[in-house]
C-alpha cells in the first residue's frame, strides 16, 4: 500500500511495458497510448470519466484537413493492438451492462479504423488478470472472466457485421505463465518480468494465428 501511494512518474518506464517490448521483438516502431484505470465504457472510480477513445483522439495530435493530420497521412502503422475492458468489468462500480460495453467497444474500433485505414490490421487482446483484487472481484468464479471475453467477442462480431472489415482479430494470450507476486509490480500491475512474459505470449499467439504472416513479418526474437 505504501508503494502504491508513493509511486512517482520518474519510477515509470514505458520501455518496460509489454507493448514496447513486443515492438522490439517484431522490430517495429512503437506508438503507445495507455492510461491505467481507464475503460472503454466505464473507468476505475479514481480515474475520472474520460474513456480510452477520447485519450486516443487527443494523442493523435491532428489538425483535421491540414497537412498536419497525423492520423491519416504522416504515419501509417501496419498493426494496432487494443487492450481495454478489464477496468470496465473488474474495477468500475457498478460495471456497465454488456450492451453499453459492446456499443462503446464498437465505437472505439470504428474510431481507430477511421484513423488507421486498411490494410492496417487491428488485434484485440485479452490478457491475464489474476492479480489479488481482480481475483477477489470475481475472476475465480469464472463469470467475470466470461463476461469480459464474451463482451469483447460480441463487440468484434457486431463491428464486423456492420462494416465488413475482415482485418480485425481477437486473441486470448492466456499461456504467459504469469504468477503473482513473482511477476507482480505495484498497484496490481505486472512487473518487468511479467510484462516480458506477456509480450512473448502475444507475439507467439499472433504467429500461431497467422497474423504475423498476414503482415508479411517473420518471427523475431
Amino acid at each position: 500500500l505504501r508503494g502504491s501511494w508513493s509511486l512517482k512518474i520518474d519510477q515509470q518506464n514505458i520501455r518496460a511495458s509489454w507493448a514496447y517490448l513486443l515492438c522490439g521483438m517484431l522490430r517495429a516502431e512503437p506508438s503507445i497510448i495507455a492510461w491505467s484505470g481507464v475503460g472503454v465504457a466505464k473507468n476505475h472510480p479514481l480515474c475520472g470519466d474520460t474513456q480510452l477513445g477520447e485519450y486516443y483522439q487527443r494523442a493523435l495530435a491532428t489538425e483535421v484537413g491540414s497537412r498536419h493530420d497525423f492520423s491519416a497521412s504522416a504515419w501509417t502503422p501496419q498493426l494496432v493492438l487494443v487492450q481495454v475492458g478489464a477496468n470496465d468489468f473488474f474495477t468500475a462500480m457498478p460495471p456497465p451492462s454488456k450492451e453499453t460495453f459492446v456499443a462503446a467497444y464498437v465505437a472505439l474500433l470504428t474510431l481507430i479504423r477511421s484513423k488507421r485505414p486498411a490494410p492496417c490490421v487491428l488485434v484485440c487482446c485479452l490478457s491475464r488478470l489474476d492479480t489479488p483484487s481482480i481475483m477477489k472481484a470475481g475472476w475465480r468464479r469464472g463469470d467475470s472472466e466470461g463476461a469480459l471475453q464474451s463482451s469483447v467477442g460480441a463487440a468484434i462480431a457486431q463491428y464486423v457485421r456492420e462494416t465488413g472489415d475482415d482485418l480485425v482479430h481477437l486473441i486470448t494470450a492466456e499461456e504467459a505463465d504469469l504468477a503473482w507476486p513473482d511477476d507482480g509490480g505495484v498497484i496490481e500491475h505486472w512487473n518487468v518480468t511479467g510484462q516480458a512474459k506477456y509480450a512473448r505470449n502475444v507475439r507467439d499467439t499472433m504467429e500461431r494465428d497467422g497474423i504475423l504472416r498476414k503482415l508479411g513479418w517473420d518471427h523475431a526474437d
